[in-house]
């Protein structure tokens, strides 16, 4: 039971948020979290598990056995990198989400925009080479 509580202990630290915060994630109190990793209360509630699952992607499997990816792969993400960018922006507001949006789809049409340019020009190049560059 003990080596539980430290993969959760693992699982709260990389998630970035405060045991509060966690705990507000996953639907129980404070306290309740608190008690879990402490061993007074009981970790493996059915809807514990799927709370982080659904909030967390993490394995059930994993926390309770060890054994197996500490992630779920059900988005095909494997990256470190790319779960802590997935788990900070769910940290986000609204606001700060409808912001997020916005940019991404302004440097996406900048991206293509300097695409087209890009092949308008090869295109050029090509018609007075009669080749492409």
């Amino acid at each position: 039971m003990n080596e539980i509580r430290e993969r959760l202990k693992l699982v709260i630290e990389s998630s970035g948020y405060s045991l509060r915060g966690f705990a507000r994630e996953i639907g129980i109190t404070p306290g309740g979290l608190s008690g879990i990793i402490n061993g007074r209360s009981k970790i493996l509630s059915g809807m514990f598990l799927k709370n982080l699952e659904f909030r967390f992607n993490i394995n059930p499997v994993w926390l309770e056995s060890g054994e197996g990816s500490q992630y779920v792969k059900k988005f095909l993400i494997e990256e470190k990198d790319e779960i802590e960018l997935i788990l900070k922006y769910r940290k986000l507001d609204f606001q700060q989400k409808k912001s997020l949006s916005v940019m991404t789809d302004a440097l996406y049409i900048q991206q293509e925009k300097q695409n087209m340019e890009h092949s308008l020009v090869a295109e050029k190049n090509r018609k007075k080479t009669g080749d492409w560059q």
